[in-house]
Order: structure tokens, then C-alpha cells, then sequence
């Protein structure tokens, strides 16, 4: 069972850049049948292939087309594609610690009630609107964990509806 999906959006990536996200992904101490990653072209110039980017990325990584310029367009195709229950958004130029997916479902797993985090690059992160300190080795950025409330329906994410 996939526990969570890495969703990396792209535009006219540069190769450095991106090759090295791709590599810290690629050394994720999570086994990677628990996760996946999608790689989401976004409306690049020419489109990216799959075979370029292999090499560099975990076994899992699958690239995922979205024709629509813009980040919000990216990130909403990656949602609709994931397959796992947290969804961790990682920014093309980010370096992921080794153990960073593994904490995710950790830190979920402690605390079934949060349905965001977030932190800063040197490794704190908001919890139920306290700040713990939690040290994760190596550095991380500005990815996101995201646990979605809203089930899939074919158009998208549906609202959550507001007791009346």
C-alpha cells in the first residue's frame, strides 16, 4: 500500500537543479513501495521525458503531464494522480534529508488529528498550533506534508460541506 505520494511540479527545469532533488528522493531511507513519486511537467518547453530523469530519481518516479501553465495547475494535476494518503509537496530545487519521507509518516502516524505541517529549513515544525522541535537530519525547505479530508471525485477534490 502506497502511505504517501511525493509530488515535484517543473517548469523548463534546470537539469542540475532537478537531478539533485531527483537523487535525494532517490536516497529515501522509506522503502519504496511505500511511496511514490510523480514528477509533474508543467507545460515545459520541449516536454520532459521520463527516460531523461530515471537515472536520477527513485524506481518510483512517474512523470505526470499538465498542459495549463502555473504551480496551482501542477500541484492540483499531482493531487489528482496520488496515490497515497499524505501527499508531500517538494519544490524542483529542494533537497530532501535521507530519513525526511520516513519522519512524514511517523510524525502522521503520532498524530492522527494533524492534517498539515510544514517547516523551516533548519527542521521545526508546526503541530496542532504549537511549534516542537523535531530534528530531522540533513535539511529540508519548503516541502509541504499534506494528509487530504476531501475524498476524490472525478472532477477534482470535492469541498468539505459545513454542518448546517
Amino acid at each position: 500500500m502506497i502511505g504517501l505520494t511525493v509530488i515535484v511540479p517543473t517548469h523548463n527545469p534546470s537539469a542540475a537543479r532537478l537531478s539533485r532533488t531527483l537523487a535525494s528522493l532517490q536516497a529515501q531511507t522509506l522503502p519504496e513501495a511505500k511511496w511514490e513519486c510523480l514528477l509533474v511537467d508543467n507545460a515545459s518547453r520541449p516536454p520532459l521525458a521520463l527516460a531523461d530523469w530515471q537515472a536520477h530519481g527513485p524506481a518510483n518516479l512517474r512523470l505526470v503531464p499538465e498542459p495549463v501553465p502555473g504551480l496551482s495547475y501542477a500541484r492540483r494535476r499531482g493531487f489528482l494522480e496520488a496515490g497515497g494518503e499524505i501527499l508531500v509537496l517538494v519544490d524542483d530545487d529542494n533537497e530532501l534529508a535521507p530519513d525526511y519521507l520516513a519522519n512524514v509518516l511517523a510524525l502522521f502516524a503520532a498524530h492522527p488529528n494533524v492534517g498539515v505541517m510544514g517547516g523551516r529549513s533548519f527542521g521545526w515544525t508546526l503541530l496542532a498550533s504549537r511549534m516542537t522541535k523535531l530534528r530531522v537530519s540533513g535539511s529540508i525547505h519548503n516541502e509541504v506534508p499534506v494528509k487530504p479530508v476531501c475524498p476524490k471525485e472525478p472532477s477534482g477534490y470535492s469541498s468539505p460541506r459545513l454542518p448546517e
